[in-house]
């Protein structure tokens, strides 16, 4: 049985009285964001469902130490404490020097494109396809009456085929536009 969903600090609360790692609330935050914490464990509105979060953490828990990733813990006043030697730290520091360096190159190279643009282009699409679909109606209705059934059909079918190929034509030139002024933002950085 998974349990009732509880909030984050009540179940980080309950890891601590079991003497098991992640005991803290910002901890549980942690395991969220990196992703050893996921729905169904993690409610939409971000309580947690206790059997199913023990779950996957023991499983994440049990991946790290068997690949040998899993940093040595030590306890201060109850709370689980990860000390890292000089050498993890700077490997991790540039490990994200790394994947910072390969972000930017692929950002100028137009193939990473900020989620804001894209995300106004997409909106854009989704306006142009609801207005045109609610247009289509009333441009269609008139040509479609005293024509048979498969006339009808015939009528429509090639209508909302256009409609369709206009719109699709036009959101691929608004990402198209999206990359090419992304490129030319990284070329001015």
């Amino acid at each position: 049985m998974e349990g009732a969903p509880v909030s984050l600090r009540r179940y980080a609360r309950s890891r601590r009285e079991r003497n098991l790692p992640i005991g803290t609330h910002v901890g549980v935050k942690k395991a969220i964001e990196r992703g050893a914490l996921l729905p169904p464990a993690v409610t939409a509105s971000g309580q947690i469902v206790p059997g199913l979060a023990d779950a996957q953490l023991a499983e994440s828990h049990g991946v790290a130490a068997a690949l040998g990733d899993e940093p040595t813990p030590s306890s201060t006043n109850g709370v689980l404490v990860e000390r890292l030697s000089l050498a993890e730290v700077r490997r991790a520091r540039e490990e994200l020097r790394l994947r910072n360096e390969q972000l930017q190159y692929y950002r100028r190279a137009g193939e990473l494109v900020e989620a804001a643009e894209v995300g106004k282009v997409l909106f854009a699409s989704a306006r142009s396809m609801r207005d045109a679909a609610l247009g289509l109606p009333s441009r269609i209705v008139p040509e479609l009456q005293g024509l048979s059934m498969h006339e009808q059909t015939l009528l429509l079918e090639g209508a909302l085929r256009e409609m369709l190929e206009s719109l699709a034509e036009g959101a691929a030139d608004g990402i198209a536009h999206c990359v090419e002024a992304e490129k030319e933002r990284g070329a001015t950085r």
